[in-house]
């Protein structure tokens, strides 16, 4: 939640684990974890001097469109938003 709220500006009352994924297959052990955040609240803390992060809003309609029309190039982005899309979260619905 500190890490949603330092990058995002807000925070949520309700987070559930949607997956993980290995950021470098076969070249780091390193995982990414996702979650869905719902009841979100604004919650500014202090932002990092180096991240330049700017919030859009989009339906999932929206998504799936600019995921087959190319929009995105953020391997982790584009795994999250596959964990978000494909998972059967009762809020996803």
């Amino acid at each position: 939640l500190r890490e949603l709220a330092e990058e995002s500006g807000y925070s949520a009352h309700s987070v559930t684990e949607l997956g993980s994924f290995f950021v470098h297959n076969r070249l780091s052990n390193k995982i990414q974890y996702a979650f869905l955040c719902t009841d979100i609240f604004e919650h500014k803390l202090a932002e990092d001097e180096d991240e330049f992060i700017e919030n859009h809003w989009f339906s999932k309609d929206k998504v799936k469109k600019m995921i087959s029309d190319g929009e995105f190039d953020n391997i982790n982005l584009l795994a999250t938003l596959n964990l978000w899309l494909h998972n059967d979260v009762k809020e996803l619905n």
